[in-house]
């Protein structure tokens, strides 16, 4: 399908998310306060240095108040926790699950987080940069819509083969109940152990955020950006591509929007190293010159049942001497739409 932006305005449209009675401004949430670099430093449920077996598998349950909640519904868009060191963390499998607790917060993982929870992030393959002492999102891909009167937040964390590169894995902890499982392998367990202390947190409700995924390939490599503005309703932001080979066709370049992530490598069509990391849902040609593209203005359209959703922003350039194919993909964006 092609699509200018202004196509891509009335097709997002088309995706509005359902309308719920939520407060009428994106909010962050810090469990327990906006202090990045404060507390110990703990592996669960992330951290697994190389040859560390007892935290490479690993699950973490969160259990969060109606109260800490402000008794108030809300569109959690985003999870965010705070390293103690700078590097970067791989997985096997990230997988990210929220859901009301409907009865009380046991060692039973799997009563806790009961039936019809919400999958927010399921991806193999992971890798997950962050800088030391700052909130670090873990790029949902998709939003949960949280109802007071359905009881307290449950929030699950599990890891598969957890590795990491640079310095030690640990995050900030706090004084906070937790339900937590390590140091088994293949199938999780039905029953963790309670602890006193947990990660420092932050929930977004709807508030406007720009995440990259993945990486590009290429030379350059290709990358994709948002150079002014943010996805907020109402809005307008703007993107542009760089790191294209100057020396190749200037004029074939595309962009798109997708609402769903994927991770499919393109090494078996002859693309190594290049990989499709969202659906192609609205797609526009861009002028590509000098190895950049020409800024691209996007418009979020003027309508508040949107904000709490993802967007996904991917690119693709011809480059016939780059493999086989003859193209060459960027990373991806993950853009939280906000209020």
């Amino acid at each position: 399908m092609h699509s200018t932006p202004l196509r891509a305005t009335a097709l997002l449209l088309a995706t509005a998310l359902p309308a719920t009675a939520l407060p009428a401004q994106g909010t962050e949430l810090f469990f327990p306060a906006d202090a990045p670099a404060q507390g110990n430093c703990s592996r669960v449920p992330f951290g697994a240095a190389s040859g560390d077996t007892t935290h490479r598998n690993q699950i973490l349950q969160l259990h969060v108040t109606a109260a800490e909640l402000g008794n108030a519904p809300r569109r959690i868009s985003e999870l965010s926790f705070t390293p103690c060191g700078t590097g970067t963390h791989q997985y096997g499998r990230l997988q990210v699950r929220f859901n009301h607790l409907s009865g009380a917060f046991t060692t039973d993982l799997r009563a806790n987080i009961g039936s019809g929870a919400t999958t927010v992030l399921d991806t193999t393959q992971w890798e997950w940069p962050h800088t030391a002492n700052t909130w670090t999102p873990l790029r949902l891909e998709r939003h949960f819509d949280y109802d007071p009167t359905r009881g307290d937040l449950l929030i699950e964390i599990r890891i598969v083969n957890g590795d990491f590169q640079g310095t030690l894995p640990e995050f900030h902890e706090q004084p906070r109940p937790c339900m937590f499982a390590n140091n088994y392998s293949g199938a999780a367990p039905r029953t963790g152990t309670a602890a006193t202390t947990a990660p420092r947190f932050r929930l977004d409700d709807r508030v406007a955020r720009i995440t990259h995924i993945g990486s590009g390939c290429g030379t350059g490599p290709l990358s994709v950006g948002v150079t002014t503005g943010t996805p907020r309703i109402g809005q307008s932001f703007t993107l542009r591509g760089t790191g294209a080979d100057p020396a190749a066709t200037a004029s074939l370049g595309v962009m798109w929007l997708g609402f769903q992530r994927l991770d499919r490598e393109l090494t078996a069509i002859g693309a190594p190293g290049c990989t499709l990391l969202c659906t192609i849902e609205i797609d526009f040609g861009v002028a590509w010159s000098n190895g950049s593209t020409a800024a691209v203005s996007i418009p979020v359209p003027n309508d508040p049942a949107l904000a709490g959703g993802h967007v996904f922003v991917q690119a693709v350039h011809a480059d016939p001497g780059a493999n086989a194919v003859g193209v060459v993909l960027s990373d991806a964006l993950n853009l939280a739409v906000g209020l």
